[in-house]
C-alpha cells in the first residue's frame, strides 16, 4: 500500500511517498523535521571557486527555449535537450532541456548561479515566480514567499546549482518528481545512489517532491541551441493535423485561420490609421489634391522607418512597395530613434556597401565574437572600420550603442562612425582600432601573434580606460553605467591608447536622494559582476569599478578573470577568480616585501617594472574589488592614483638612461 502526505514549505508544497502504513505514523510523530524539508543551497569554503553545472529544466507548452534563455540568463548554446531514451515526459506538451550555467561560491559561502526575472504583471509574487517560473530552482534571502511586484520590474535571483568533487565532473540540479527515486534517477543520469546520497547529504531512499536535489554526472547530451540560435517551435506535433497542448490536439485548421485572421486584422487597423491621417490632413488643407494618400501613405512609412529605409533587406528591397516594407519584423521605427539624434546623426551605409566592404563577410575579416555580435574588418569609403553585425533581434542592445555614442565622444571611447539595417541584421560601424582588445595582449599573447605590453604601456592602458568610464560616470548630460568593463571590452588603437568599446548593455544612473539605485537585469561578463549586482541587481558607478579592478588585477598578472586552476576533473579543468588569488597574494605583502606579489605577477615583465609602483596598482585594484560598493574610489579617484602611478613609472624608466628595452614603451606598446 502506497499513501502520500502532502505539506507546505518556502517555497513550495512537497510531497513524501510512503510506501508501507507504519511508516505513516512515524512520518506524524517526526513531523517537525519533515516540515523542515525544503530546498537548500549546497555549502561551500573556496570562495574563489567557479565551475560549470547544469539545471535539468521541464519547458511548459507555453514557454520556448528562448524564453529558458532569458529565465537563467544563458546564451543558445548553453541549453540541450534531454534524450528521449533517459527522458520520456507524461505530459507532451512539455520537453525536458538540460541549462549549462555558471556556478560559484558565493560570499555567503553557498554554491549559486546568477539571474534576474523580469516581472510581466502586476502583483507578481516571489512565490510564484519560484514556483512557477523557475520550478522551484530560484532562490533569495531578500524576499518572502508573498512579496509582490509591480510589472516590468528585474527581480534579482539566485539558483540553486553546485561544484562537484573529483570522483564526478558536474553536478545537475533536479527538482524531485512525485515518481522519483533515488535508484532512477541514478539510472537516468547515469550516476550511482550512494553518489546522490553523499552529496544531498541523505542517510536513507526517502527523497521529497519539489525539492532540488543536485546529482553527479559526468556528460550532458542532445543539442538544442547552437550559434544560429534555438528553435522556438519547442511543442513536438502529434501525428495527424493537430499539435498536442495541455488540453489535447487543437487543429491544424484554427492555428492557420487564427493566424490569418490576425495579420489581416493588422492590415486592416494600418490602412484605417493611414486613412484617418488623410482625411485629418484634407481638413486642415494641407494635401492639395487626390494624390495626397499615396504621400501620406510613403510618409508614414518613412515616420516609422526613418532613413533605415535606405538599407532593408537584399539588393531587390529597393523595388518593394511601402506596405512590403511597412510590415518588416527587423525594421526600426523612428520614433524609437528620436532621442538617439538629438546631438548627431552617424552616417547611414546601405547593404551593399557594408556587405562589399567585408567582402561578404569572409571568416579572415573576422575581428572577434561576443554575445550580442560579430565585429569583422571591413573598409568604407577609403577607411579602415570596424563593422559588428547583430541579429535583428538584439534591437535593445543597437538602440543602448546608438544611443550613447551618438551623445557621447571621448578620446577613450570608441567612435561611432555610423549604422546600417538588413531584413535579417543591424549593424553597427565603429572607427578600427588597429592593435585589437587588450586581452589579446594579455591572455597568452605571443600564442595569438601579438606582443606583450611592458609596465609602463600598461599603467597608460589602465588611465586610458579609466578616463574613459569616468567620463560616462561623471561628465556627460546623462550619466551612464557601462555594465560590462572587461579587458575584451578595451580596445588599443595604433599607438597602444586605449578605447572603452561595447555599449551595448549601458544603462543611465538614476540618481535619488540616496544616490544611484537603478536596479536592472544582471547581464556582463561573469569573474566581472560585482556582488550587490549579482545579490541585487544594483547597477550603478561602483559596480563598474568594481570590474574595472579585475582588469587592473589582469594588466598586474597577465592571467584571465576566470582562469584554468591546477584542481582537474575527469573532462575539464576547474576555473579560479584571479580575485582571491590576488586578495591572498596582498594580504602577505607589505610596500618593502612584495615576495606574495611578485610571484603572481606577469613573467612576460621579466622583473622590468618598478616595485613601488606595481603594489600601489595592485591596491588600488584591491580596494576597487572591495565587497561594500561604498569603500571602492570612484573613477574620478582612480584617475588621480592611476596618474601618478604612470608618473612615477616614467621617472623609473627615465633611471635606466635609455639602455633598457623597455624605455618609452608607453608610446610603443612594447
Amino acid at each position: 500500500m502506497k499513501y502520500s502526505f502532502s505539506y507546505c514549505v518556502q517555497p513550495r508544497w512537497t510531497t513524501l511517498s510512503i510506501q508501507q502504513p507504519f511508516f505513516f505514523v512515524l512520518l506524524l510523530l517526526s513531523s517537525p523535521w519533515v516540515w523542515a524539508q525544503q530546498s537548500n543551497p549546497l555549502p561551500c569554503s573556496d570562495l574563489g571557486r567557479i565551475c560549470t553545472a547544469y539545471i535539468q529544466y521541464l519547458l511548459p507548452s507555453s514557454s520556448s527555449v528562448e524564453d529558458v534563455q532569458n529565465l537563467f540568463n544563458v546564451k543558445p548554446d548553453a541549453i540541450t535537450a534531454e534524450s528521449s531514451s533517459a527522458y520520456t515526459a507524461k505530459a507532451p506538451y512539455k520537453q525536458s532541456l538540460i541549462v549549462k550555467v555558471q556556478c560559484s561560491c558565493s560570499p555567503e559561502k553557498k554554491y549559486f548561479a546568477y539571474t534576474s526575472y523580469d516581472t510581466t504583471a502586476n502583483g507578481t509574487t516571489f512565490d510564484s515566480i519560484v514556483n512557477n517560473a523557475y520550478e522551484g530552482f530560484a532562490w533569495s534571502d531578500h524576499y518572502n514567499a508573498t512579496q509582490t511586484f509591480p510589472q516590468n520590474t528585474p527581480v534579482p535571483l539566485s539558483i540553486l546549482c553546485g561544484c562537484s568533487n573529483v570522483d564526478w565532473n558536474y553536478l545537475l540540479s533536479h527538482v524531485v518528481t512525485q515518481d522519483d527515486t533515488l535508484l532512477l534517477l541514478a539510472q537516468r543520469f547515469n550516476s550511482d545512489v550512494a553518489s546522490i546520497q553523499a552529496v544531498n547529504n541523505v542517510k536513507n531512499d526517502l527523497i521529497y517532491t519539489g525539492v532540488v536535489y543536485f546529482i553527479p554526472i559526468n556528460s550532458v547530451d542532445g543539442q538544442v541551441g547552437g550559434p544560429s540560435g534555438p528553435s522556438t517551435n519547442n511543442t513536438p506535433p502529434s501525428k495527424g493535423t493537430s499539435f498536442q497542448g495541455p488540453h489535447g490536439g487543437v487543429p491544424m485548421k484554427i492555428i492557420v485561420g487564427s493566424v490569418v485572421g490576425a495579420l489581416l486584422i493588422m492590415v486592416v487597423l494600418v490602412v484605417v490609421y493611414v486613412r484617418s491621417k488623410v482625411l485629418a490632413n484634407q481638413q486642415k488643407g494641407s494635401l492639395g489634391d487626390k494624390k495626397s494618400l499615396s504621400k501620406v501613405q510613403n510618409n508614414y512609412t518613412n515616420f516609422i522607418f526613418g532613413s533605415f529605409s535606405s538599407c532593408i533587406g537584399d539588393k531587390s528591397n529597393h523595388e518593394r512597395t511601402s506596405m512590403d516594407i511597412l510590415i518588416r519584423p527587423s525594421s526600426l521605427r523612428k520614433d524609437l530613434m528620436n532621442n538617439v539624434f538629438d546631438v548627431e546623426k552617424p552616417v547611414v551605409f546601405t547593404y551593399e556597401e557594408v556587405y562589399e566592404a567585408t567582402d561578404n563577410f569572409k571568416e579572415e575579416r573576422l575581428l572577434g565574437q561576443g554575445g550580442y555580435g560579430s565585429v569583422f574588418l571591413g573598409v568604407l569609403r577609403d577607411q579602415e572600420v570596424a563593422i559588428k553585425r547583430m541579429k535583428a533581434t538584439s534591437t535593445k542592445e543597437f538602440l543602448a550603442e546608438l544611443n550613447i555614442l551618438c551623445k557621447v565622444h571621448h578620446t577613450n571611447l570608441v567612435e561611432l562612425i555610423g549604422y546600417c539595417t538588413s531584413e535579417d541584421y543591424l549593424f553597427l560601424v565603429y572607427e578600427y582600432a588597429e592593435n585589437r582588445a587588450l586581452s589579446d595582449h594579455l591572455h597568452d599573447p605571443v600564442a595569438k601573434g601579438f606582443t606583450p605590453l611592458t609596465w609602463n604601456a600598461r599603467v597608460q592602458v589602465a588611465l586610458d580606460s579609466a578616463r574613459g568610464l569616468e567620463y560616462i560616470h561623471d561628465h556627460t548630460k546623462e550619466h551612464y553605467v557601462h555594465r560590462d568593463v572587461k579587458s575584451n571590452n578595451i580596445l588599443l588603437d595604433s599607438n597602444f591608447r586605449a578605447k572603452v568599446a561595447d555599449f551595448g548593455l549601458a544603462k543611465l544612473v538614476e540618481k535619488t536622494v540616496d544616490g544611484e539605485l537603478p536596479a536592472t537585469r544582471v547581464v556582463g561578463t561573469f569573474g566581472y559582476l560585482a556582488p550587490e549586482y549579482l545579490r541585487g541587481g544594483q547597477a550603478t558607478s561602483k559596480s563598474d569599478v568594481y570590474a574595472f579592478g579585475v582588469v587592473l588585477f589582469e594588466l598586474v598578472t597577465g592571467r584571465e578573470a576566470i582562469s584554468k586552476s591546477k584542481v582537474m576533473t575527469y573532462s575539464a579543468p576547474e576555473r579560479r577568480s584571479i580575485i582571491p588569488i590576488m586578495l591572498a597574494a596582498l594580504k602577505d605583502s607589505t610596500p618593502s616585501d612584495i615576495n606574495p606579489l611578485q610571484n603572481i605577477v606577469d613573467p612576460s615583465f621579466e622583473a622590468m617594472y618598478p616595485v613601488d609602483s606595481l603594489y600601489k596598482m595592485a591596491t588600488l585594484a584591491k580596494q576597487c574589488v572591495e565587497e561594500d560598493p561604498l569603500l571602492r574610489p570612484d573613477m574620478k579617484q582612480i584617475v588621480f592614483t592611476l596618474s601618478q602611478i604612470l608618473f612615477s613609472s616614467i621617472e623609473w624608466e627615465a633611471t635606466l638612461a635609455g639602455t633598457s628595452q623597455v624605455f618609452s614603451g608607453i608610446f610603443q606598446g612594447r
